[in-house]
This record gives structure tokens, sequence and C-alpha cells, in this order.
């Protein structure tokens, strides 16, 4: 806990206008790590911070949990920037992916934004690494 914190003071002190939470915010995704990691979370100044579920948040029942303690928006645009997440957690899986509806739908919003820099975000890996 105490280097989490040492790392929110030195984000904080780069005065950022937006942070993007990738995952794992609980180690098992149970109801009292959702609420230590909340707390932390609160920490955090920017004007915006965007939450990614992790496969350790979808562990036991926190994949009906993480949206109780967490927003999780897939678009959020600031000036002429789109940030996009994807979701590629799965229930009680360590390995993540991302299925072809979610596929079409990331094709589709993305070029509604033509001409916008385009941020997409993500929890796992996009190419296998092994033993990982």
């Amino acid at each position: 806990i105490d280097s989490f914190r040492t790392a929110v003071k030195e984000i904080n002190s780069l005065s950022p206008d937006l942070i993007v939470v990738t995952g794992d915010l609980t180690e098992e995704g149970v109801r009292a790590q959702f609420q230590q990691a909340e707390r932390e979370l609160k920490g955090l100044r920017a004007e915006r911070v965007i939450y990614i579920s992790g496969n350790h948040d979808y562990r036991s029942t926190g994949y009906l949990l993480f949206r109780e303690f967490f927003s999780f928006n897939q678009v959020t645009e600031i000036g002429d920037a789109v940030i996009v997440v994807l979701s590629s957690a799965r229930p009680d899986r360590d390995d993540g992916e991302v299925g072809h509806r979610q596929n079409i739908w990331l094709e589709e919003t993305l070029a509604k934004y033509r001409g916008w820099m385009k941020v997409v975000a993500i929890h796992h890996h996009i190419i296998p690494v092994p033993d990982t």
C-alpha cells in the first residue's frame, strides 16, 4: 500500500488531465478488495479517471461488483482526442480476449472519429506473451 500511495503522489504531481487505470484493481475480485481499491484510488487527482477491469477483478463475483465501485465508460472525448476502452477480462479466467462483437464495435466507433487522435486502452496484452 505504501508504494501505491507513493505512486499516486508522483502521478498527482504531474497534474494529469486524464488517468487510465488498466485493471487488476483487486487480487481476488471480492468486495473488501474493491472497497479498499476505491478508497485508495480516490487519491488520484485528475479531471477524468478511466477504469478498466482486469482479470483479477473478474475473479469470484468481481465481474458483478466492478461497476458498483468504478464507472466504466467505453468512449471518453477530451479535446480532439478520444479514448476507447475495450474489456478483455472474462469471469474466473486469467487469459483475456476481445470478441468478434467488440471488434466490430471498435471499428465502427473509431470510424466516427476520423481526424481525431485515438487511444485504445485494454488490460491484456494485444499479442500473446509466453509465460505471462
